[in-house]
């Protein structure tokens, strides 16, 4: 009973999360769920099993994305250079930063929030702008879709990376 209480002593504080909370937070600079910046393969592959697929950039030899989920849009996406984890992308809306962020946040939060960013344009992708936190390590996939009010942007994925480094964009 004790234990309850004090629980919801530290909910009310915000300070009562639980394990399963942990699986799934966004640490700007640090981790998604289980995987850390710095992590080996193995040890990802201990918290989320082998990765159903591998992709090598053709412009990059060193870096190695292991995927997780649906072919066409993979929920986890780690980045590896020298087997060692140097980001992670989620697209999974499950994982969540402490104060509410994760897919789906509208952009105009995303840039109240976490400014200064820099603006990446993809050409290969029609309505879709990377915005990253350099300093923070945490970096967003938004995609515009039309509606009255013009473009309106929504987060699409949100990426860890390490601070003062920019976002990979493959």
């Amino acid at each position: 009973m004790k234990h309850l209480l004090l629980c919801f002593a530290l909910l009310a504080a915000d300070g009562c999360t639980t394990a399963d909370d942990d699986a799934r937070r966004i640490v700007a600079g640090e981790r998604i769920g289980p995987v850390a910046l710095g992590d080996t393969r193995t040890e990802v592959e201990q918290a989320l099993g082998p990765a159903p697929r591998t992709w090598h950039p053709p412009a990059d030899d060193r870096t190695v994305l292991a995927l997780w989920g649906p072919e066409q849009q993979p929920d986890v996406v780690v980045y590896f250079k020298e087997d060692r984890v140097v980001q992670v992308h989620v697209t999974d809306a499950t994982y969540v930063t402490a104060d509410g962020f994760s897919t789906g946040t509208p952009v105009s939060t995303i840039k109240a929030h976490f400014s200064p960013l820099m603006t990446f344009v993809n050409p290969y992708e029609k309505r879709t702008a990377y915005y990253d936190a350099v300093a923070r390590g945490i970096a967003f996939v938004v995609t515009y879709e039309e509606s009255d009010a013009g473009l309106e942007g929504t987060t699409a994925a949100v990426m860890v990376h390490p601070p003062g480094t920019e976002v990979l964009i493959y």
